[in-house]
């Protein structure tokens, strides 16, 4: 009796779930402590150090879970006589009498961000019965730790998959680069509601294609894992609007390679776009009420009526320049701690038009600088390209050598890299915006690493496999340590100006050149 329970829940397991054989249990063991150091870094530097809530941050969610608890929509702050008075009082020049990005709508404050971690908040408050000011800080970080884990679990449930002829270091690397990558330090190292809902959508994407994997993977589950993986893109559209883009992408993604792997019967296609699309349609009606009730239009998020220096528009002509600074902006090195900082006002690059109006004053770092994993993705746009030359050229379909579980993924990180869509033509480049593509990037690069090494393992020719190793190596650690260490150069640096004795400790500690003293 004694060995049959365990038996048992193995088959169970592996019958509903997971193929459990001895590399994955390896691959969990290694990536359990990692996982848990990038967490607990995340906790670090979202609160500059302290493990504390630290006053200075923002408490929008907090102040819109107040709004919510009074029974109303809009925040429980009032506008001031003075800005009502004026005649435009969303004009620039009335923005200091007014709450900072707020919405001014009929004499009432609205916040535009998604509503998902506030109803988060509220019900923990609720549960606790405080009515004590929460920061924006924890919500962040535990967001983001949410991220982190759902990606972690995806990666190694595709490294179960491909039968992946390499140790279990790969897959780890793969999560440390997943969870690191600037700007995911950058990101939580300054936790205010605009990072929360950013962080927010993150996570609960994810979390979606881990159990749409899942769905794909086992057609006893399908409908149980679609409707979840549904409900978890709802809420990524509750705190980010932008995943409006890749959401339908996502479901079309899922439901076709469900299809594709079932026996692509008509009904059964129909079942899973249901599953699917139920819930997320849902959310989608309850979001557009909830603008309706503030802002008297379904698709009015707030944006048009935002007390604010910074205002939301963009031409075409700024698209090229967001793209080249998020990619390769560049950052200033230093042999002291941190040793890297992303700049504001960065220097424009002179071979490159910079068009009239485009502002550069926001911190940006290019991603193929500070996260050269990111360049392993283009493995995966050769193989597809190649794939597709020799389909054109034969004129009958070529295996592009990705595996259907890689090419799963490839096409799930090349819809959520398109959520950012709606900002790469503003007027200026903000390095939290990558953080919804970066995932994507991250993931496509994950594929690519996988099939490279599976490619030189095949060649059997030792240099050539210790070569592609270092290399994956090299670009891994690289990724890793220049995002942890652009945490301290954010936004307004908080751990220099927040916690100053630490971070002169660490300054005097790891420094190896002169005195910044």
């Amino acid at each position: 009796m004694k060995l049959a329970l365990p038996r048992a829940w193995s088959r169970a397991v592996q019958r509903y779930l997971l193929t459990f054989d001895p590399s994955s249990l390896a691959r969990v063991l290694w990536a359990i402590p990692v996982v848990a150091l990038i967490s607990y870094y995340y906790a670090f530097m979202g609160s500059v150090g302290t493990f504390h809530d630290v006053p200075q941050q923002l408490d929008y969610y907090d102040r819109m879970v107040e709004g919510f608890r009074a029974g109303h929509l809009y925040i429980q702050t009032l506008p001031s006589p003075q800005l009502l008075a004026k005649a435009n009082p969303l004009a620039p020049e009335n923005v200091r009498l007014g709450v900072w990005d707020s919405s001014l709508y009929k004499g009432h404050y609205y916040f535009y961000w998604g509503p998902v971690p506030g109803l988060g908040m509220w019900a923990y408050k609720a549960i606790v019965g405080t009515h004590e000011r929460v920061t924006d800080q924890w919500p962040t970080v535990i967001l983001m730790c949410g991220r982190l884990w759902a990606g972690a679990v995806l990666l190694l449930s595709i490294a179960s998959r491909v039968r992946l002829r390499q140790p279990a270091w790969v897959s780890t690397l793969a999560i440390a680069a997943f969870g690191l990558a600037n700007p995911l330090p950058f990101i939580v190292a300054r936790p205010h509601i605009y990072e929360c809902s950013l962080t927010g959508g993150q996570c609960f994407i994810f979390w979606g294609l881990v159990w749409a994997f899942w769905g794909i993977e086992k057609p006893n589950w399908r409908g149980r894992c679609f409707t979840l993986a549904s409900i978890c893109w709802g809420l990524a559209i509750g705190c980010r609007a932008t995943a409006f883009v890749a959401v339908p992408l996502l479901m079309l993604v899922c439901a076709g390679f469900a299809w594709y792997r079932s026996d692509r019967s008509f009904g059964k296609l129909v079942t899973s776009c249901l599953a699917l699309g139920i819930p997320v349609a849902g959310v989608c009606c309850a979001y557009g009420t909830y603008n309706y009730l503030r802002f008297d239009h379904v698709t009015d998020f707030g944006v048009a009526h935002m007390i604010t220096l910074q205002p939301f528009y963009g031409k075409a002509a700024y698209v090229f320049p967001n793209v080249f600074s998020y990619l390769l902006a560049p950052v200033r090195w230093s042999c002291r701690f941190p040793f890297v900082n992303i700049l504001a006002y960065r220097p424009l690059a002179t071979f490159i038009h910079w068009p009239l109006g485009y502002q550069s004053f926001e911190r940006v770092g290019g991603i193929l600088i500070t996260a050269s994993w990111c360049w392993l993705s283009l493995l995966c746009v050769w193989q597809i390209g190649r794939a597709i030359r020799s389909h054109v050229q034969a004129r009958q379909p070529a295996p592009s050598g990705l595996t259907s579980h890689e090419l799963w993924a490839l096409l799930c990180s090349g819809a959520m890299i398109l959520s950012m869509i709606p900002v790469i033509s503003l007027w200026e480049a903000s390095m939290r915006y990558v953080g919804d593509a970066v995932g994507g990037i991250v993931l496509a690069a994950c594929i690519g690493v996988f099939w490279l090494l599976r490619q030189t393992y095949a060649l059997r020719r030792r240099p050539l496999g210790l070569l592609a190793r270092t290399l994956v190596i090299a670009l891994g650690v690289q990724t890793c340590v220049i995002g942890a260490l652009c945490a301290v150069t954010t936004y307004d640096d908080p751990l220099k100006t927040l916690n100053p004795t630490l971070f002169h400790k660490f300054d005097d500690t790891l420094s190896f050149c002169g005195t910044s003293h």
